[in-house]
């Protein structure tokens, strides 16, 4: 994992580079607006570090989780999210943050470099309206 200040990391995943932050920091979730000129309508992704946590967070039945567990593709879901998951994200945020769309690590970060224990934000590094990086110079030509 990249560490770009002390809020944001970029990391691969399984489709392109990301770029992340906790989600108990308000800094580092608008420094990722900026660097990617992205809309404020748009929310970001939340990644859930292991299956075992997903229903923790999110409200999903054990049908949708096994489901998942078998998608051979990457995917990102929509699913209302628990009030445990709702304290982690900063006060100014929590509000936008009802439903989310979410991402296991286990699936999207196979990399066990790049392992965090908590859930965070996670968007593809690139900028809004441009194509993702896939390799490092992607990202040196877009940043």
């Amino acid at each position: 994992m990249k560490t770009v200040n002390k809020e944001l990391f970029i990391v691969p995943t399984d489709t392109c580079y990301g770029i992340g932050c906790s989600l108990s920091t308000s800094e580092g979730y608008e420094c990722i607006y900026e660097i990617k000129q992205r809309p404020k309508d748009k929310l970001l992704s939340i990644v859930i570090p292991t299956w075992e946590e997903v229903q923790e967070y999110c409200v999903v039945s054990d049908r949708e989780i096994n489901y998942l567990k078998q998608y051979p593709r990457p995917f990102t879901c929509l699913a209302h999210a628990r009030e445990k998951l709702i304290h982690c994200i900063s006060h100014q945020n929590q509000s936008r943050y009802s439903q989310v769309a979410f991402r296991i690590q286990e699936v999207c970060v196979p990399f066990p470099d790049y392992i965090r224990d908590e859930p965070y934000f996670l968007t593809s590094l690139n900028k809004s309206d441009h194509s993702e990086c896939y390799v490092p110079l992607d990202i040196k030509g877009q940043f």
